[in-house]
């Protein structure tokens, strides 16, 4: 499991799989997006388990910078199937 580690990781992960799969099964949003603050490696690391990439970094008053990742759906196969993740 991505992560490697037992406990916290672990749930995150499975937590935000969970968060991301269903978005992608319930809206038509065709990317989700994840923000958080540039020294949370851990939160960027878990966006990076569930198949979300570095899309920038940005200037914010409140954190010093703030760090996006990003993922995209490109297709289904069938309303059942796993869906087919694109990120860059």
């Amino acid at each position: 499991m991505p992560g490697g580690e037992k406990g916290m990781m672990t749930s995150d992960y499975r937590n935000a799989k969970a968060v991301r799969d269903w978005a992608f099964r319930n809206t038509d949003y065709p990317a989700l997006y994840s923000y958080c603050k540039y020294t949370n490696e851990p939160s960027f690391r878990t966006a990076e388990s569930i198949g979300m990439r570095f899309a920038c970094e940005y200037p914010d008053e409140i954190n010093g910078k703030t760090h996006v990742s990003m993922i995209t759906i490109i297709g289904r196969v069938s309303a059942s199937s796993e869906a087919l993740f694109l990120t860059y």
